[in-house]
């Protein structure tokens, strides 16, 4: 047909696009995550000493681990990937999280 040039689809270009729109969406949740864990009470911590880097590698990224500190229970998120810090609360931010969360 005269004047009509058909349409290549640059397949690695359209992968590319679609990758990036869902690690912004991943990247746009775990935002939103941190903003809810701030908000309940959990404490900012970057991680900008060394024990507090060898922390954020050995804790596994985005989920919460519970430990003992001083005879009382302390959650820990790491985030690796937005904030490079760890998240640190204690039982009444992790219960005041949940209650946003599941509520």
């Amino acid at each position: 047909m005269p004047g009509f040039e058909p349409v290549t689809i640059r397949w690695p270009r359209v992968a590319a696009i679609a990758a990036m729109l869902a690690l912004g969406g991943c990247a746009a949740q775990i935002a939103a995550k941190e903003d809810m864990l701030a908000a309940a009470g959990f404490q900012l911590k970057p991680a900008d000493t060394a024990e507090r880097a060898a922390a954020l590698k050995q804790l596994p990224p985005h989920r919460f681990v519970r430990e003992t500190r001083n005879g009382a229970p302390i959650w820990i998120y790491a985030d690796p990937t937005i904030c490079d810090c760890l998240y640190v609360g204690d039982e009444k931010a992790y219960a005041q999280y949940r209650r946003e969360v599941f509520d």
